[in-house]
């Protein structure tokens, strides 16, 4: 390297597994704190071989449950593939595998399930879309949604007296019940 110049590791841009923001991190990171929640976001991939039972296993990296192990708590990863046995929930940012000899008991969320023959899933299964935006609205700014107006009709209906059309009036919502007579 020349004297004085500025040496700029490689970086790359990952997406917080905790609130889905995006986070530039080097790409020799093992983990970073997330500028947007504040929560530390481990970025290693995670191989279980035995039994695992700690509060959470969450990291924005890959997540691979081996033949002999055991999961007992919640796990939140880029991908999952599960050779062993999870008695929790799993929520995969882009896919969830499910191997031949993998158990899952618990409800999972992915962008991409595949569940090969002889492999499980006891619980409901949610497929979500990724919540990454594309390149193109990464360029345009942040997406804004629909205006809600242009979904509502321009004008309600009215009544003019003498006509037989219904009329619209707003009842008053009660959320709670009483029994009748009290």
């Amino acid at each position: 390297m020349l004297p004085g110049a500025v040496h700029v590791s490689a970086s790359k841009v990952i997406h917080c597994c905790h609130c889905g923001g995006p986070v530039r991190v080097s790409t020799r990171a093992i983990s970073v704190s997330c500028p947007h929640c504040h929560q530390r976001v481990a970025l290693e991939s995670v191989v279980v071989r035995g039994p695992y039972s700690g509060r959470s296993l969450i990291t924005c990296g890959d997540v691979l449950i081996e033949e002999t192990g055991r999961v007992t708590v919640p796990v939140r990863a880029q991908n999952v593939t599960v050779h062993g046995i999870i008695k929790a929930p799993v929520v995969a940012i882009d896919t969830l595998n499910v191997a031949s000899s993998g158990r899952i008991f618990g409800d999972v969320q992915a962008g991409r399930l595949n569940v090969a023959d002889g492999g499980s899933v006891a619980g409901a299964c949610r497929i979500v879309s990724s919540p990454r935006p594309s390149p193109a609205q990464q360029a345009d700014g942040p997406a804004r949604p629909a205006p809600v107006e242009a979904a509502l009709p321009s004008t309600l209906p009215t009544t003019q007296h003498g006509s037989s059309a219904p009329v619209l009036r707003p009842v008053p919502h009660n959320p709670v019940r009483r029994p009748r007579g009290v």
